[in-house]
């Protein structure tokens, strides 16, 4: 039986990076202590959480984990619930989840294909996985999710016309991971670039990128993460929490630049997946999607920003 409908939800008007709930995601509430930082400091915790994005799908031990922050599993467990709000499982697990998300609302793998994506090897543990966090079984999740969100425009059509595919070179990054919602980026980007002044780095004159890990139509506020990232300015190991290296895969990307608001940003996404990618037949692969910033964000926030998303394809 089934436990969740998918309503249609209009983004507020004032703040379009925002929805009050995310309409395609978990249905079903989810207790939880708090909310992680917004920036997370610890890095016993922060070593954790790229031990388990490497690793990704497969998921980690508790065991593991702790060995690397010389703790025992009880301590190391405790220490992570208290920042992050969740357990290591409930995290690990949650992630798992919303990318199965976005893989049912935005490509066309069969349900059991995103088990594998995410590292399920049975599609009934997947199914159980799944419901008891969206309140839906995948398929039936599928159809309303689409449903709910994606109404094609003639402006997305024309929007999607000036999608350009480029080949992007292997590329190492500095960065730190933000933990809110899209309507604070320039406010992540204006700390970040404080951040590296702290340190003794000028920000102006690198390559600014942001990795994009989540969907807001999927994970909720407050979880969402965001990571703004420089070209790598030859900083020594090991970096100081909350720093961390970041590298882009090579390959072929579907481009598409936004000059505007940073408010305006929701519409390029939407141009790329699904309007283009369903137009050429083409499948964007698991590498997150990446904002290239042609101008320093942290000098024009408020104002236009100059950004080009990025989708890597397979």
């Amino acid at each position: 039986m089934e436990t969740a409908a998918i309503d249609p939800q209009e983004q507020d008007d004032v703040n379009p990076l925002r929805f009050d709930a995310p309409p395609a995601g978990p249905h079903v509430h989810h207790v939880r202590r708090h909310l992680p930082p917004m920036l997370i400091e610890d890095p016993r915790v922060l070593a954790a959480i790229r031990v388990i994005e490497a690793g990704f799908p497969d998921e980690p031990t508790l065991a593991g984990l702790a060995a690397q922050t010389r703790l025992s599993p009880f301590h190391f467990h405790r220490l992570f619930a208290d920042v992050m709000g969740e357990t290591v499982n409930g995290y690990v697990r949650r992630i798992r989840m919303d990318t199965a998300a976005i893989l049912l609302l935005a490509s066309p793998l069969a349900a059991q294909d995103v088990a594998a994506a995410v590292g399920y090897g049975s599609l009934a543990a997947f199914n159980h996985a799944f419901r008891r966090q969206f309140g839906l079984p995948p398929t039936r999740y599928r159809e309303l999710a689409r449903a709910a969100v994606i109404d094609i425009t003639p402006d997305d059509l024309q929007r999607a016309r000036r999608v350009r595919v480029e080949t992007q070179l292997p590329l190492s990054l500095v960065g730190a991971r933000f933990h809110g919602s899209y309507d604070q980026a320039e406010d992540y980007w204006l700390r970040f670039a404080a951040l590296l002044h702290n340190h003794g780095i000028e920000p102006d004159g690198l390559a600014a990128y942001a990795l994009i890990r989540d969907n807001p139509e999927i994970t909720p506020n407050g979880l969402i993460r965001y990571f703004c990232m420089v070209a790598d300015p030859g900083i020594p190991d090991p970096l100081p929490a909350p720093l961390e290296r970041f590298a882009v895969q090579p390959g072929r990307y579907a481009c598409l630049r936004h000059d505007g608001p940073y408010a305006g940003i929701f519409p390029v996404y939407f141009a790329i997946s699904p309007v283009w990618l369903n137009k050429h037949g083409e499948r964007f692969g698991m590498a997150p999607a990446m904002e290239r910033y042609e101008a320093p964000p942290w000098r024009n926030v408020g104002g236009e920003q100059s950004v080009t998303v990025m989708i890597k394809l397979l």
